[in-house]
């Protein structure tokens, strides 16, 4: 034995019943000082899963006619798109707060990578060129080639990450 609500959930349709107590199925169930006489389940399905159901009752014997049952069915079908665009729009909000906080990560991440590189590199530059125009104060007139090319190599590379930086800073924005 089952409630009528949950015979429409397990069967996956609508359950009628004119008059509780005349149903041996469910007269079992009237116990109340107001007995249920007459009652209505829709289940509310997304597909073949159950979402829940819809019921109503009378405390009279007065069925329920085909059109408030077509009513009611539509109601429940309206409901489940109803909770559904709920959850997706739930699940949207999540992922955007996800998206959020990966790109805060990522602009901390760029943020520290730029400190990171930019500055020894610049060291490194700033350097070179020194030792590269003023050879003979630094003992270094046999390398001004080997200096040139360091310079060159550390400005190109900072060059390089300049650009992947501020490209990262664009997609970022």
């Amino acid at each position: 034995r089952h409630s009528i609500s949950a015979r429409a959930a397990l069967d996956r349709r609508t359950v009628h019943v004119r008059d509780v107590q005349a149903d041996p199925e469910y007269a079992y169930a009237v116990r109340d000082e107001r007995p249920i006489r007459t009652t209505l389940a829709v289940p509310m399905l997304k597909g073949d899963d159950l979402v829940g159901t819809i019921t109503i009752y009378r405390l009279e014997v007065k069925p329920f006619t085909d059109k408030q049952i077509a009513l009611v069915e539509t109601f429940a079908d309206q409901a489940v798109i109803a909770i559904e665009n709920v959850r997706l729009f739930d699940e949207i909000q999540d992922k955007n707060r996800q998206l959020q906080l990966a790109s805060e990560h990522k602009s901390q991440f760029v943020s520290s990578v730029s400190h990171e590189l930019r500055t020894p590199l610049n060291a490194i530059i700033g350097l070179t060129e020194m030792m590269a125009t003023n050879a003979t104060r630094f003992a270094t007139e046999k390398a001004p080639e080997p200096l040139q090319r360091v310079h060159r190599a550390g400005t190109h590379l900072l060059g390089l990450i300049n650009q992947v930086l501020d490209l990262s800073k664009i997609e970022a924005g």
